[in-house]
């Protein structure tokens, strides 16, 4: 199987293929604009978690809490509370941060 150089990674030459067409740039940027919405989400959970006067099993905010809490339960047996603060959110963070890094299409 012939491999090709695609940025920093090493790539089959099917999968090269498919990544310079236009439906794989099209993929690429779907799943990247899906992640930077969702850290958005996260982002607003975690501050509205910290407010006890809004009621987050209202709507909207129940929604966003039924989209994020799968994600984010992931990463809650990982890292324990420290001082009854968890900090298992930064580590979900730096896994979707590194996704949102590896899809940005490099400037030149």
């Amino acid at each position: 199987m012939r491999c090709l150089m695609a940025g920093t990674m090493i790539l089959p030459s099917g999968m090269q293929a498919f990544a310079n067409s236009t439906a794989g740039l099209m993929l690429r940027l779907s799943v990247l604009n899906f992640c930077k919405i969702y850290v958005a989400m996260l982002v607003l959970r975690i501050t509205i978690m910290w407010f006890p006067n809004i009621n987050p099993y209202r709507q909207p905010f129940y929604s966003m809490i039924q989209l994020t809490d799968p994600y984010l339960n992931l990463f809650r047996g990982w890292m324990p509370p420290i001082f009854g603060i968890d900090l298992s959110v930064i580590l979900a963070f730096v896994v979707i941060q590194a996704v949102i890094d590896t899809l940005t299409i490099p400037r030149f």
